[in-house]
């Protein structure tokens, strides 16, 4: 084999080398482009230790928004006690596309970033009903309120929501606890 020969398979091998490290970055990397939810810095394994309303959520990936403020008012619900861990602790509520910027900056000053929860954990059912939309004015606009209560025998009003639809997607803007 002549010197030249050996040139090029070096430069061959030399081409496949890299080309199998590119698809390695490719495809640990491709992955960050869900949309996936963690708390930074939180794994399930150190949270063991902590309660709902100090527990980090797992990774969780959300469906899109509902397209109604009943249906979306549902699914938060649903989300948020479906989680062992208080799903909008250490800050995760910041990246959580079910809710409005200025219900994330209500929990950021009132509920202890996110820490405290935002529904009442006592009135946490697995059959829930939500009540027909009805606007409410507020600051020369209006918000969609729904009430979240118990089905039978109970029928105990749970929560009331205010919902937004920015850009054609539902929002929760506020949650009151009804005692």
């Amino acid at each position: 084999m002549n010197k030249k020969n050996k040139q090029y398979i070096i430069l061959f091998v030399g081409v496949v080398v890299l080309v199998i490290i590119f698809a390695i970055v490719l495809f640990f990397t491709s992955g960050s482009k869900t949309s996936t939810i963690t708390p930074s810095g939180s794994t399930e394994q150190n949270t063991t230790k902590n309660n709902m309303n100090y527990g980090a959520s797992p990774s969780v990936t959300l469906p899109p928004s509902a397209s109604n403020a009943q249906g979306a008012a549902t699914q938060f619900y649903t989300y948020y006690f479906s989680s062992s861990k208080n799903p909008l602790a250490n800050g995760a509520y910041k990246t959580n596309p079910y809710l409005s910027q200025t219900f994330k900056n209500i929990i950021a000053t009132s509920y202890n970033n996110g820490n405290v929860p935002v529904f009442c954990p006592q009135n946490n059912a697995t059959k829930i009903t939500v009540s027909k939309e009805q606007q409410v004015p507020y600051n020369n606009e209006s918000l969609t309120e729904v009430i979240i209560s118990e089905v039978a025998p109970q029928q105990k009003d749970l929560d009331d929501v205010l919902l937004e639809n920015t850009n054609g997607q539902w929002q929760i803007f506020d949650i009151n606890c009804i005692p």
